[in-house]
């Protein structure tokens, strides 16, 4: 019984000092999509926690979205200018890191950014 307390204790210790960078488990991470850019207004598509496609639109920069994912998993990106003018930036963070980023300039640019999980 006195071993299984502090078993307990030290289980629960190790758990509160994880990092955010750290997956929550052995296989999840949180992910992270991000678009800015100089781009006043863009349409955006991505694939969401489930796996489908979502589309937004006629969106003002920046803008983020959050969710977990699993190792393994496709996640993916795209924004679409709708103006001549500005740059726009997609990226995708992997617990805090970045994982895939692009930068494309000009009017009416598209910036994809995709991959699996590692």
């Amino acid at each position: 019984m006195k071993y299984s307390r502090v078993l307990l204790i030290l289980v629960v210790l190790m758990a509160c000092g994880r990092s955010d960078k750290e997956p929550l488990g052995p296989y999840i991470y949180h992910v992270t999509y991000e678009v800015t850019g100089a781009a006043s207004t863009v349409d955006i598509d991505y694939t969401d926690v489930n796996g489908a496609t979502r589309q937004v639109a006629d969106v003002t920069l920046p803008w983020k979205l959050q969710f977990d994912r699993a190792v393994g998993e496709f996640v993916s990106i795209t924004a679409t200018s709708k103006v001549q003018t500005g740059d726009i930036t997609a990226a995708i963070y992997r617990s805090g890191i970045k994982f895939k980023k692009e930068t494309v300039p000009g009017p009416w640019a598209v910036v994809s950014v995709s991959g699996k999980l590692p």
